[in-house]
């Protein structure tokens, strides 16, 4: 519902704000759009350009798609902004697109240059998925609108030592309209490079719990070893935990939680499967992906039930 409201909003606001709140240059706000993809697969490049204080669609403008600096291919934006040109990548890497508008048709300068990631990798190729918003952002979505929020404490030394394993992929439920602002605030902050997944504006209606288990299995019918999920939801454990990955879900208990909200949580967490790991920080994501501890909700729930008594709590340690 957030995510709703926030598109309105955007809708709503005039170009100098639009360019705090969603990183438009120039008037104009040009979305690339990552992809990941098994060797030998055609996958679609993908842009949309849209102007204006409403954002509307802008057709008929020609892109470049740039690789290593030369021109890739050349695509014209649709009746909905969008320019798309295939590609198909032969072997695993990442290939790295800058995408560039022709000044043709702009009455001043056309939007600086975005970048577009295609990822490709092995069906068996080891993923781990993570979200952005109370996993590795730390802070309230007013503040990824209005400021530069920092990052979750621990989180960037231990995403760059799970990428030594791993093939990173965010996926998260903001909208598109936000990914050029999520994607420089991934690379400000020295997270590692992998594809941005973000909700098409329509998808945001149907829940972020709903999106990532699809998202998900999309994902899952290509790629076999799709192993860990990170996010701070609920519904987004239950999306990685219903698509086969180990499921870590990232709580923050406000010290000024009500007694009541926090026994509402702890019957929550009760209804989570024992293998769903329940950590209070990536700290303790660390501990439990390279030294083997686990963190079941039962160990949270009774944190909780503590805090609601006033007994004493041993908040870190999980079990062997």
């Amino acid at each position: 519902m957030k995510y709703c409201l926030i598109i309105f909003a955007m809708f709503c606001v005039g170009c100098g704000n639009q360019a705090v709140l969603l990183g438009t240059s120039n008037g104009y706000l040009l979305t690339t759009y990552d992809t990941i993809v098994t060797p030998g697969e055609q996958t679609q490049l993908r842009v949309r350009l849209q102007g204006g204080e409403l954002l509307r669609s802008m057709p008929g403008y020609v892109v470049y798609f740039e690789q290593a600096g030369r021109l890739f291919k050349a695509a014209m934006t649709d009746e909905k902004g969008v320019a798309s040109v295939t590609f198909t990548p032969q072997a695993v890497g990442d290939y790295q697109f800058t995408v560039r508008l022709s000044p043709r048709g702009f009455p001043d300068k056309p939007p600086q240059a975005g970048t577009l990631l295609a990822v490709c990798r092995a069906a068996d190729a080891p993923i781990a998925v993570v979200d952005l918003d109370s996993t590795l952002v730390a802070g309230g979505f007013s503040q990824v609108l209005l400021e530069t929020p920092p990052p979750m404490p621990d989180s960037q030394r231990v995403m760059r030592r799970l990428s030594q394993r791993y093939t990173i992929i965010y996926l998260t439920a903001r909208p598109e309209l936000l990914s050029h602002k999520s994607r420089q605030w991934l690379d400000a902050q020295g997270y590692p490079r992998g594809p941005l997944l973000a909700a098409e504006n329509g998808q945001i209606f149907t829940g972020s719990g709903k999106y990532k288990t699809k998202a998900l299995a999309k994902l899952a019918a290509r790629f076999h070893k799709m192993e860990l999920g990170f996010g701070d939801l609920i519904s987004d454990a239950m999306a990685y935990h219903d698509n086969g990955m180990k499921a870590f879900l990232i709580l923050s208990i406000p010290p000024d939680a009500e007694a009541s909200e926090m026994l509402e949580l702890s019957r929550k967490l009760n209804t989570l499967p024992d293998d769903v790991q329940v950590v209070l920080g990536w700290a303790e994501i660390d501990q439990a992906i390279f030294d083997g501890k686990k963190f079941p909700p039962s160990r949270v729930m009774d944190v909780l039930w503590k805090k609601v008594v006033n007994e004493p709590t041993d908040d870190g340690g999980g079990a062997e």
